[in-house]
């Protein structure tokens, strides 16, 4: 060790890089499995004080200085993560007081070491600050001990008088969280692919059980714990080779048939045991799509490729490139699975659900009388059904395809598409609508002739509603015309008292009203040129309010300008009626 190596290299690498974050915990983690701990680690957590108990092979004394508590002298293989040994530095910004109880097989003693924190703060104060070769023999003693537990090896570490951050960041859900997301603990068994999961990684998945005493409650954790969740028939697998044929990795993926995200879904990256960085490396580092349907692993497998000095990610290098781009691809191919059944399998099945909830709305509506309301739930479920029945016919000619064989049917992503699909048409909401025999024929995409101002009209209710409740199905200017003149008919003839049925000509009628009935006052406007006004409507000289059997109509009768004209005048002469009194 350089004399030039300060003693505060130890804050820069525990206190600095890991304090606040639960991450630290990853490190001893790491470590318990790269000593050959396969059977289980225990975590206790006892007020402020925390442990981690592993059964490997533990160290020797002289192992304890030369690997364990050196700077950047690490013995492990490359065959294990941990290369640049500052694991154990990892969680001394955190505590008061680190110590560690290890045995080896060989040995019928424990050695115990104990890392005075309290007394390494006062010393990287001092001026001038001593080095590391220096400090270190201060705040570091050793002797031998009893061995604690009864195991062959082991090793113990505790650290004593947690600070409050980080003990805050130990909270029991997000230490479990922790353990669930990083560490390769066995899979549960109510998760319904294990067996397919299990017999595919086989020996390249090191699972490793952890047992949490958190505060006297025992607790063990499972991965894949997802009870009620339904999964595709099969996982998807795929097995990654360099170009020379070696075996770099493996991924898989579980996709979940109801068509939803699932806490704890997603596609993690895994190596020798643990995950590297997080969920959101899917996107960042294999230019993918996010996954939340999918459940799964990315395992590297490579051992030319290395973790970095972060334990975030691996050091750059051609075979991680090679890595990166075989994944990606399989990648891919999950999220053309997912993509397919958006807007495909599941996009049917929603569309479905929204049509039955549309139909409630209708009726609710039309108990309330409010015809806008009415008139945007009916257009909505028109609208969907008629995607629907376009997502229906796109299916029924994919499984076509897949049963004739013009679609392979042994490649794993073809046959979950088609279970997909399968499930979607025998749903038995979309079941009934596919199969209705009054079901329209899909319609062409053509300019509706409702221009939107119309709609909006009709939908908030801006024109007289019981005008709009007679005039809203209604989709060209003749029929319009129609039943606005039939609803303003059948209210002069209600005022009069007439039968709805009664024939009486237009001219009569209207002569009838105004002998009956006088004008509001108007308020000093000029009531006869207003008059003039109404009456030029009345009898169609301005307008195309006329009755069908006076009136030529005009070639651009779906003219959107027409039709505005129709409903105002209209809704305007309704109104203006209402404001007559008897005479």
């Amino acid at each position: 060790m350089q004399a030039s190596v300060k003693l505060d290299v130890i804050d820069l690498i525990g206190r600095r890089q890991y304090s606040g974050k639960i991450t630290w915990l990853r490190e001893y983690i790491q470590n318990a499995i790269d000593a050959g701990s396969s059977d289980f680690i225990e975590i206790d957590l006892k007020d402020s004080d925390f442990v981690i108990t592993d059964h490997g092979k533990g160290m020797t004394e002289a192992e304890l200085y030369s690997q364990a508590f050196s700077i950047g002298d690490s013995k492990k293989s490359q065959q294990e993560i941990g290369e640049l040994g500052i694991g154990m530095y990892a969680g001394t910004g955190i505590c008061d007081r680190m110590s560690m109880i290890t045995k080896t097989k060989d040995s019928k003693e424990a050695i115990q070491a104990d890392l005075d924190m309290v007394l390494y703060r006062d010393l990287i104060r001092q001026d001038p600050m001593p080095t590391f070769e220096y400090g270190i023999t201060k705040i570091l003693q050793t002797k031998k001990t009893e061995p604690p537990i009864e195991a062959k090896s082991f090793t113990i570490i505790r650290f004593e008088n947690i600070n409050r951050e980080a003990l805050a960041e130990l909270g029991k859900e997000n230490l479990i969280d922790f353990i669930l997301k990083t560490v390769d603990i066995p899979i549960s068994n109510d998760f319904p692919k294990k067996d397919q999961v299990t017999n595919f990684l086989k020996k390249d998945a090191t699972e490793i059980q952890v047992f949490i005493n958190y505060n006297g409650e025992l607790m063990q954790t499972k991965k894949f714990n997802f009870p009620g969740i339904e999964f595709a028939s099969d996982i998807l697998k795929e097995e990654l080779h360099s170009e020379d044929g070696r075996l770099i990795g493996k991924v898989w993926g579980a996709y979940n048939k109801e068509g939803e995200s699932f806490p704890g879904s997603g596609i993690v990256v895994k190596r020798k045991g643990l995950t590297i960085g997080d969920e959101s490396y899917l996107v960042s580092r294999f230019n993918s799509k996010p996954l939340p349907r999918f459940v799964g692993e990315i395992i590297v497998l490579d051992d030319k490729i290395e973790v970095n000095t972060s334990r975030d990610w691996f050091v750059s290098s051609p075979n991680l490139d090679d890595f990166v781009s075989k994944a990606s691809k399989v990648l891919y191919k999950f999220y053309d699975v997912s993509n397919f059944d958006s807007s495909v399998g599941k996009r049917m099945v929603n569309l479905a659900q929204d049509m039955e909830k549309q139909e409630k709305m209708i009726s609710e509506y039309d108990k309330k009388r409010n015809v806008g309301a009415k008139f945007k739930a009916e257009e909505k479920k028109e609208g969907d059904q008629d995607k629907l029945l376009k997502k229906a016919t796109k299916a029924e000619d994919y499984m076509i395809k897949f049963t004739k064989g013009k679609i392979d049917k042994n490649d794993q992503y073809n046959k979950l598409k088609a279970e997909l699909v399968k499930r979607a048409l025998e749903d038995q909401k979309v079941n009934s609508i596919i199969n209705s025999p009054s079901k329209p024929p899909v319609a062409k995409s053509k300019k509706n002739p409702w221009p939107k101002i119309v709609k909006t009209f009709i939908e908030t209710n801006v024109i007289d509603t019981a005008l709009a409740e007679r005039i809203y199905e209604k989709k060209d200017a003749k029929d319009l015309t129609n039943n606005a003149f039939t609803f303003i008919e059948q209210k002069l003839k209600k005022l009069l008292g007439k039968g709805e049925q009664e024939n009486i000509p237009w001219n009569d009628l209207l002569k009838e009203f105004k002998s009956n009935y006088k004008p509001p006052d108007l308020k000093g406007f000029d009531e006869e040129r207003y008059m003039q006004a109404f009456n030029g409507i009345m009898n169609g000289m301005y307008t195309i309010l006329r009755h069908s059997s006076g009136h030529s109509f005009m070639d651009d009768m779906n003219d959107q300008r027409t039709i505005l004209e129709i409903m105002l005048i209209a809704d305007f002469i309704v109104r203006w009626i209402d404001q007559w009194q008897p005479k």
